[in-house]
């Protein structure tokens, strides 16, 4: 779609249809998951494999969960919770 005033651009056109196929028209061979089989055991923990631990906050809108990293430090996890997941019996 064009960005003009004029009645003819106001609504996508056979060539913007065109345009999104040639971007968005192919499947993502990238394969993040097969990556981490590669990695150590240290590596790994940095790249997500943390557990969630223990929560110790209950929000309406999010969460907040410590775990014990294994070497000393702790991971803090915030969750923010999606639209339709809240708690809202909080609200009572």
């Amino acid at each position: 779609m064009d960005y003009s005033q004029s009645p003819n651009s106001t609504a996508p056109n056979a060539h913007d249809y065109q345009q999104l196929v040639s971007q968005y028209g192919h499947t993502d061979s990238y394969n993040s998951y097969a990556g981490l089989a590669k990695l150590s055991t240290e590596q790994r923990s940095m790249a997500g494999e943390s557990p969630m631990g223990v929560r110790v906050r209950k929000g309406v809108f999010d969460e907040l969960w410590v775990a014990l990293e294994g070497k000393g430090g702790v991971w803090v996890h915030h969750i923010t919770l999606a639209p339709g997941f809240e708690h809202t019996e909080l609200f009572d």
